[in-house]
């Protein structure tokens, strides 16, 4: 079974490298002439004739749970498996984010899919929320060596390998603020993983699982596995013996490392290639269904994305409008101001227009008149800009009423409730007050018409004086 993509990496940047390697590896499907025996917690699904290939369909649980996948996902992969006939499906964990309430919910939909569909799990390495989609799985799986991505000296991205003594598991409860809210996760991670197992694994499976999610939780525990793969929590003071080795996942924050988890009995460590998988399945064959399951995550993840996006959309447009309404409101009275100033007939700026006489009478120079009619546009320009302000600033008042509207009718997903209803609280305080200004503007707008048809008379009609 040839290693996934290798980490940090987008979650969907790329289709599963699983997969097509499975594909590569062996043209359609891995076949050997004697499978080998199946272990005692391996489940059998009684439809399949012996000699068929094994058909399963790669879910991948990447990224952060209930971000870049999610329940929904995962349902429609399992639906897919069901609807087509598939044996199986095998969900590749490599994440360690996300929230215990989005695992869960991706358990149950596995947990109720054993029943009709071989669930196993192939783990690069996991924990946090993620811990309550594996323990739901009936079989586990476990990569002997991985690649990661890191940086060498000179800054270039290089694979390096990492082998069996990397952590598998990891608990990594999520910070809540203080140390009641970590043991209150922790407790709740025990209740949620002790439900998620399903009913198809042997009662040896789930009292191993049980004792190892005892002692995810709970530092103070180890783990002894008795002979016959039987798995019991200890003291952490207890030693190890020949028969009887002592596991502390403690050490490890708490986790637990590959090779400790294969010794435990409740996986099995896998090397990259078909014939390993087939061979740890104890099928004839083995047929991957190429990319469905990572297209289809990746799809809802899209989705998910794309109604976040438009959340965030719609409320950037409500607060764009909001701001430019305070930035054009703070400008305006300066604005009409200088429009006053700017009118040619104030006192203040008789001294510009000289006259000179003719045989009609006094008339505007013709330095006076030039100096006239600059003074004019002038101040009509400057009562345009009032005006158009106060349009402007209407038509906001207004879009930002329509899109704070839009936003309300909005239904946010369960992570977006909080930011959906307080951006709603904030746009509607301040659109209130806003609201308070809109006579100010009209009355402004209406004095800017009429000192613009007042400047378009005057500068028509220059000052003259008849004889």
């Amino acid at each position: 079974m040839p290693s996934p993509l290798p980490c940090p990496r987008r979650p969907f940047g790329i289709a599963s490298l699983l997969a097509a390697a499975l594909l590569v590896a062996t043209p359609g499907s891995a076949s050997g002439s004697t499978p080998a025996p199946t272990s005692t917690d391996n489940l059998q699904r009684n439809d399949r004739p012996p000699t068929a290939p094994f058909r399963f369909l790669l879910v991948p649980i990447r990224g952060t749970i209930g971000v870049d996948v999610t329940a929904s996902g995962v349902a429609t992969c399992l639906a897919l498996a069901r609807s087509e006939g598939w044996d199986g499906v095998l969900l590749e964990f490599d994440t360690t984010l996300g929230r215990l309430d989005d695992g869960l919910a991706i358990a149950n939909a596995i947990r109720l899919a054993a029943d009709d569909l071989r669930t196993i799990a192939l783990i690069r390495t996991t924990g946090g929320a993620a811990i309550l989609p594996l323990f739901a799985c009936e079989e586990w799986l476990v990569l002997d060596e991985i690649e990661i991505q890191e940086r060498d000296d000179r800054g270039i991205v290089v694979l390096r390998p990492v082998g069996d003594d990397r952590s598998a598991i990891r608990t990594l409860p999520t910070w809540g603020g203080d140390a009641e809210t970590v043991v209150a996760e922790l407790s709740a991670l025990r209740t949620a993983g002790r439900r998620s197992m399903p009913s198809t694994i042997s009662e040896k499976s789930r009292d191993g699982r049980a004792a190892l999610l005892d002692a995810l939780v709970d530092p103070t525990l180890a783990l002894r596995v008795e002979p016959g793969d039987v798995v019991r929590t200890i003291g952490p003071d207890a030693n190890s013996t020949d028969t009887a080795p002592v596991i502390r996942t403690g050490d490890r924050g708490p986790g637990i490392s590959v090779a400790e988890l294969d010794a435990t009995g409740l996986a099995t460590g896998l090397p990259v290639g078909l014939d390993p998988l087939r061979i740890t399945l104890g099928v004839e064959s083995v047929e991957p269904q190429a990319d469905t399951g990572v297209v289809l995550i990746g799809s809802d993840a899209d989705e998910r994305f794309a109604l976040r996006g438009g959340l965030s959309r719609q409320a950037d447009m409500i607060f764009t409008s909001i701001d430019a309404m305070g930035s054009l409101n703070a400008g305006l009275p300066w604005s009409v101001e200088r429009a006053r100033l700017s009118a040619p007939d104030r006192p203040a700026r008789r001294g510009q227009y000289p006259m000179s006489l003719d045989q009609t009478g006094w008339r505007l120079s013709e330095v006076g008149l030039k100096n006239w009619i600059i003074g004019c546009d002038q101040c009509i320009r400057r009562w345009n800009g009032v005006a158009n302000t106060t349009r402007e600033l209407l038509a906001l008042e207004e879009r930002g009423r329509t899109a704070l509207a839009t936003f309300e009718a909005l239904t946010p997903l369960p992570e977006d409730v909080a930011r959906h209803a307080g951006a709603i609280r904030v746009a509607r305080s301040v659109l209130d007050s806003m609201s308070d200004l809109l006579p100010e503007w009209r009355r402004l707008a209406a004095i800017a018409r009429e000192n613009i048809e007042r400047m378009e008379a005057m500068r028509s009609s220059p000052p003259r004086i008849d004889r």
